[in-house]
């Protein structure tokens, strides 16, 4: 107590702050209680409605309605979605000859060489753009002129954004060939389809019809049914760059307003495995031209020596880059004919106002 009145500012600042701090504390529990609290009733309310979604809804008019609405308007989206891609890609050139597709490719590859040895980007010997089968003799089938020259333009693209983006070489590249290339193919309208196999008879056994869950590992995810709405060409590219160039590749790929690229996979790795080794030539002299000074009459600017002491070890390396890309090409798309569908029923369930099997709504 003495000490107290004797230091009356010091102990009021001390009691100041001792009633501060456990003024800070309480309202540092109350908030804590509260974000747990409500952290629990979030948890709570999330494993819920989780529950309720993976449940199927209770098979009645309302709800077979609210999905068949859901499921409409879902397929009207889809459909917008592929009408207006559809619009951002050019048509394949109809009554396109062999002929004239053979000169394209000549003429645009020659092009494209050029361009590569102007531009200081290497590329791999007898370099065709992923056609040299085509500058050996073998014929292109007719029914594949059109598409073969829609994907030849796209693959020109594609080199062109390499060249572009200041890519040093084009080590390897090929592509996938498509199923318009055989001799054989048919459109899906000229198709024959199977007869019925014959009654009586116990098919294969590597052909007899699998249970549900044989077939959901089979399955092949969201990219199963991709090849309704659109077809995909496939090149595999290696490239060699700095850091930039393979950067600016991959972001034009993506923004590219001619074709649809697809990424689909890619692999980087230095082109040395090794660190580079530690200069053993510092600090040394070195000439540069003089700051501000103008060339003379024959062109030579006067020059200084100056002391390097320091050089850049790491940021300089090459990189190689291994890429995977789908062109694609959406389909037209195709109005069905109008149908009433048809409903199927199953046992009605005690207590339900409707006997219609619904499932759980997507």
């Amino acid at each position: 107590m003495e000490w107290i009145k004797q230091n009356r500012f010091f102990a009021g600042y001390a009691g100041i702050m001792i009633v501060g701090v456990l003024g800070l504390g309480f309202w540092l529990y109350k908030g804590w209680s509260n974000y747990s609290a409500a952290k629990v009733s979030y948890e709570d309310i999330h494993s819920n409605v989780t529950t309720l979604k993976s449940e199927k809804i209770y098979p009645n008019k309302e709800n077979l309605a609210e999905k068949e609405a859901r499921v409409s308007r879902y397929a009207a989206a889809v459909d917008e979605l592929q009408r207006q891609s559809g619009k951002l890609q050019r048509d394949l050139k109809v009554g396109y000859s062999e002929q004239q597709f053979r000169n394209l490719r000549n003429k645009e590859t020659k092009a494209i060489i050029d361009l590569a040895a102007e531009k200081e980007m290497a590329l791999p010997k007898d370099f065709a753009l992923g056609f040299n089968e085509y500058n050996q003799g073998i014929g292109v089938p007719p029914h594949a002129v059109s598409v073969l020259e829609w994907e030849f333009d796209a693959i020109k693209r594609f080199v062109h954004i390499a060249v572009e983006s200041g890519i040093e070489s084009l080590d390897e590249f090929s592509r996938d060939k498509i199923p318009q290339e055989r001799p054989d193919w048919k459109s899906e309208g000229e198709r024959s389809e199977r007869g019925r196999k014959p009654a009586g008879r116990k098919p294969p056994r590597g052909k007899r019809p699998m249970g549900k869950m044989a077939l959901a590992g089979r399955e092949k995810g969201p990219m199963a049914s991709a090849s309704k709405v659109m077809e995909t060409y496939r090149i595999m590219v290696k490239v060699t760059g700095s850091y930039e160039s393979l950067t600016a590749l991959i972001n034009q790929i993506a923004a590219d307003e001619s074709f649809f690229m697809w990424l689909r996979r890619v692999r980087i790795e230095n082109e040395q495995k090794v660190s580079p080794p530690i200069p053993n030539n510092l600090p040394r002299i070195i000439k540069v031209p003089e700051a501000g000074a103008k060339a003379d009459e024959n062109g030579d600017v006067p020059e200084v020596d100056i002391e390097v002491d320091a050089e850049v070890i790491f940021g300089n390396e090459k990189m190689q880059a291994m890429l995977v890309v789908d062109i694609v090409r959406f389909k037209a798309l195709e109005i069905p004919e109008k149908t009433t569908p048809a409903v199927s029923s199953i046992p009605t369930v005690p207590g339900s106002q409707s006997d219609v099997s619904v499932n759980a709504i997507p």
